[in-house]
């Protein structure tokens, strides 16, 4: 991250993020010891971006209006940029687990859910690698609208490639994931196979 994002924005992010982590993976223990009911999950991660969000308000309102010398601009925008960042991570957080909340609300079996769970794995796993390659390029597309240059034609382009990309990738999950499954998770999860067949096709929008 360091290397694609530049360290000046890292200070803010990666602290939050390991406390993020840190508060979410302790919570998802005591989810599984306990045997929670599946909505627990995303409460957990929930709770981690809370206080991932909580730690970079408050460096943010330590903050002097008028930074001293030591304090740059940047620095004060940089750390600002944080905010949103982590309020995004708590929505994505939300949002990506939005369909177990409400299959666990719709009284669907924990077994089924699991099923589905094995099913979405291997996309999501894709999907991030897509953020990878989005954050690779975010210098590049920076200086490119700072510039002037980022024309309409190039964003649609951009879409076009990751649109292909993402199609290349659906067909090959979608080609493979029989083997996929009964190798990565076990034959026990044979039903996920015909899910998977469906839920690869969401690859080219991400």
């Amino acid at each position: 991250g360091a290397v694609f994002k530049g360290l000046d924005r890292m200070d803010a992010e990666v602290r939050a993020r390991a406390l993020e982590l840190g508060i979410a993976l302790p919570l998802l223990a005591a989810v599984a010891f306990a045997g929670a009911p599946v909505w627990a999950t995303g409460v957990a991660f929930c709770g981690g971006a809370v206080g991932g969000l909580a730690w970079i308000s408050a460096r943010l309102r330590a903050l002097p209006d008028e930074p001293p010398a030591e304090v740059t601009q940047t620095q004060t925008q940089l750390v600002r940029e944080g905010v949103p960042f982590l309020w995004l991570a708590m929505l994505q957080q939300l949002v990506g687990r939005v369909d177990n909340f409400l299959l666990a609300a719709l009284g669907v079996a924990p077994a089924a859910i699991g099923r589905y769970g094995v099913a979405g794995a291997p996309v999501q796993g894709l999907a991030a690698a897509s953020q990878v390659v989005a954050v690779a390029g975010y210098p590049s597309l920076a200086r490119a609208a700072a510039a002037g240059a980022l024309r309409a034609g190039l964003v649609v382009a951009i879409a076009a490639g990751g649109a292909v990309l993402g199609g290349a990738l659906a067909l090959l999950l979608y080609v493979a994931r029989e083997p996929l499954v009964r190798v990565v998770f076990g034959a026990e999860y044979a039903g996920s196979v015909p899910l998977l067949a469906v839920l690869a096709w969401t690859l080219p929008a991400t």
